[in-house]
């Protein structure tokens, strides 16, 4: 099946080819992008076995996470913020390599890297001296690719560390222009472009040969390039076939069940327990001592929320949402507490009404 759909990926990818307009653009505001790279032998891109990985103190982000990307394969990295997405992409190029047994690089793969943050820039260099670090261009060929990507001629003496997000991304996109990577490993690569330089990155995508591993939450950038999805949560990763809005669809539609299921299950282990409740008060004979301690309960928790809600209302006011938070907390346990104990007062009240 693996063979099937990596084969039909490629038929669509060479129909893609075909169909694109190759003829020059009305505007001439974007960005002059397309990267190099050649498929190469071999079936494996990377190999992820075994993968753990976290920080102390806080749980994993990933748990023996296992799964396989293959030579040819467009696939997006998604899942909820702090899943641990940014950092497999660092861990998978800075130790990424066949030897690796974690994360094992096919060994004909070489790999570019597009950081969200632009984390590999040298922030102590001008913008023309860090591309001539990132490239290897002689410095004439350095400053025409800069023009290619929008930078004039007053910006080859700026700082890297006063660039833009939009600039920085620029940048580490030259670079990546020029160095015939084969294996695209890209971290929100349209964070802060203009809507002319996003067109140029995904029509340079569409027709880049290569492997491509991307992170963006941008859905209509996904839907144009990704033809499998790997979904982070709970430290797993789990792989859906087709583009982000298949995969969301399969998996909104899933979690609804999921979530239908588990209502279900609450609903029937909360009658359960009321059965079991029903059952005891059933049994129960009126005892005057538990009635009595059950009024004193019922008041002094009654005191206990009117309390609750007004120190809530005074940490709102002074904008503290953590202790607020806190104490909400606290006054739904203190309510969940009162109805139980308002339960046991009524079945003994009947009972005591059919003693008299």
């Amino acid at each position: 099946p693996k063979l099937a759909r990596t084969a039909k990926r490629f038929e669509k990818r060479i129909e893609d080819l075909r169909n694109t307009d190759t003829g020059p653009r009305d505007d001439t505001r974007g960005i002059a992008l397309r990267f190099g790279g050649e498929r190469t032998k071999g079936t494996i891109a990377v190999d992820v076995r075994g993968y753990t990985r976290g920080y102390d103190g806080s749980p994993p982000l990933f748990d023996n996470a296992w799964f396989r990307i293959e030579q040819g394969q467009r696939a997006a990295l998604v899942g909820p913020n702090g899943t641990g997405k940014t950092t497999f992409l660092r861990d998978l190029y800075y130790t990424g390599k066949w030897e690796n047994a974690t994360l094992r690089v096919g060994p004909s793969m070489k790999m570019g890297y597009l950081s969200q943050m632009g984390d590999e820039l040298n922030p102590d260099n001008d913008l023309i001296h860090e591309c001539l670090r990132l490239t290897g261009l002689r410095r004439n060929e350095a400053e025409s690719l800069l023009h290619r990507f929008l930078f004039n001629r007053d910006d080859l003496s700026k700082p890297v560390n006063v660039l833009s997000g939009g600039e920085r991304v620029r940048l580490q996109l030259a670079a990546l222009m020029t160095g015939n990577y084969n294996f695209l490993l890209l971290d929100e690569p349209t964070n802060h472009l203009d809507v002319f330089s996003r067109e140029a990155v995904e029509e340079a995508l569409e027709q880049f040969p290569g492997t491509l591993l991307i992170v963006s939450h941008d859905r209509y950038f996904l839907d144009k390039l990704a033809e499998d999805v790997f979904y982070l949560n709970h430290a797993a990763v789990e792989e859906f076939e087709g583009n982000f809005s298949d995969f969301w669809q399969n998996w909104t539609t899933r979690r609804d069940a999921d979530q239908l299921a588990r209502q279900q299950k609450k609903q029937k282990e909360k009658e359960r327990s009321q059965t079991r409740r029903d059952n005891i008060f059933k049994r129960m004979k009126f005892d005057p001592i538990r009635f009595a301690e059950l009024e004193k309960e019922i008041h002094h928790l009654e005191d206990q929320i009117s309390r609750l809600r007004d120190e809530i209302e005074r940490e709102r006011e002074k904008g503290n949402t953590k202790r607020e938070l806190a104490k909400q907390e606290r006054l739904n346990k203190t309510r969940h507490k009162l109805e139980k104990v308002y339960e046991e007062w009524f079945a003994l009240g009947d009972k005591k009404k059919g003693t008299a």
